[in-house]
C-alpha cells in the first residue's frame, strides 16, 4: 500500500481530479470538490504485483483555480 499526501500551496482549488498512471496501482482516480490553501489530502493506493517497485508513476493533477482558469500539472514519483 502507498500513501501520498497532496498539499495545496496555492489558492483554493476546486473540482480537483488526481489521476495516478500505472498498471500496478489501483484505484487510480481520486476526486475532491475542493482543496483549500494549506490543506492536504491523503491518497491511498494498493499495489498489485510481487512487491518490487519497477515503474515510475505519473500523477496528473487537474483543477480549477480561484479565478476559474483550468490548471493541470504532471509529477513523477
Amino acid at each position: 500500500m502507498f500513501r501520498v499526501s497532496i498539499l495545496n500551496k496555492g489558492e483554493i482549488a476546486s473540482d480537483v481530479d488526481i489521476s495516478i498512471m500505472s498498471e500496478e496501482l489501483y484505484p487510480n482516480v481520486f476526486q475532491f470538490p475542493s482543496i483549500a490553501r494549506g490543506e492536504s489530502k491523503n491518497i491511498e493506493m494498493t499495489r498489485s504485483g510481487n512487491g518490487q517497485c519497477l515503474n515510475k508513476y505519473k500523477i496528473f493533477v487537474r483543477c480549477s483555480k480561484r479565478n476559474g482558469d483550468a490548471f493541470e500539472e504532471e509529477y513523477l514519483i
